[in-house]
């Protein structure tokens, strides 16, 4: 009862605050909230059709030498905000592991060593070994809060395999490649974006081809 009775009350309100609108309200003022309900209405019928001819597209996929020509030509405009780098980690509790094979497995890192990371995962205590794939170095580096700024950046800058231990655990990292801020963004970097970008650029010529057609 307690609802309905504010259901009510909510409902009733608004029907008076509007009949009391349209007896106070000059025409001139509901003339032109006329004219923006209608540019209102046009404007949304206007994006849900352009939603729905722009999916009829036959050029909306983007390709791999597309994106690629795209950066070549246009890779001065895309400058780092921050430092990225490609790496790895690993965190586990060493009391639980020999760790003289997880170091030399870690360095070493190839087919038969990703495998055996692999089956051991569930053991450890936190890692990342997609270190082919470009992060922010903050995000990276935030996962590993025993390391100073000093140390941060002597690993990044050198592109070290280091090793740190404090109390409750082990620490395993190793820096493949680094770019600073201000260096131009590598391709698979940004990627996404340039087919982001070519797949909107396309949307917009083949509605603007539409528009021409219907004129």
């Amino acid at each position: 009862v307690k609802i309905a009775d504010k259901v009510i009350l909510e409902w009733a309100t608004d029907k008076l605050l509007i009949q009391n609108a349209e007896m106070n309200l000059t025409e001139f003022e509901k003339e032109l909230i006329e004219e923006k309900s209608e540019k209102y209405r046009n404007n949304l019928i206007l994006s849900e059709y352009k939603n729905k001819i722009s999916k009829n597209n036959p050029d909306s996929i983007v390709s791999t030498d597309e994106i690629s020509f795209f950066y070549e030509k246009n890779s001065k405009n895309f400058k780092l905000y921050n430092e990225i780098v490609q790496g790895r980690y690993v965190k586990l509790n060493n009391d639980y592991f020999n760790v003289s094979e997880i170091k030399r497995r870690f360095k070493r890192f190839d087919i038969s060593d990703k495998y055996f990371f692999d089956s051991i995962s569930i053991q450890l205590l936190n890692y990342s070994f997609n270190d082919s794939t470009w992060v922010n170095k903050n995000l990276f580096f935030n996962k590993i809060p025993t390391l100073d700024d000093v140390e941060i950046q002597r690993i990044v800058k050198n592109n070290l395999f280091y090793i740190k231990e404090d109390s409750l655990a082990l620490y395993l990292i190793k820096i493949n490649k680094y770019k600073k801020a201000n260096d131009y963004a590598p391709l698979d970097y940004i990627y996404e974006r340039i087919r982001e970008l070519i797949s909107n650029r396309k949307r917009i010529d083949y509605l603007t081809k539409i528009e021409k057609e219907l004129i």
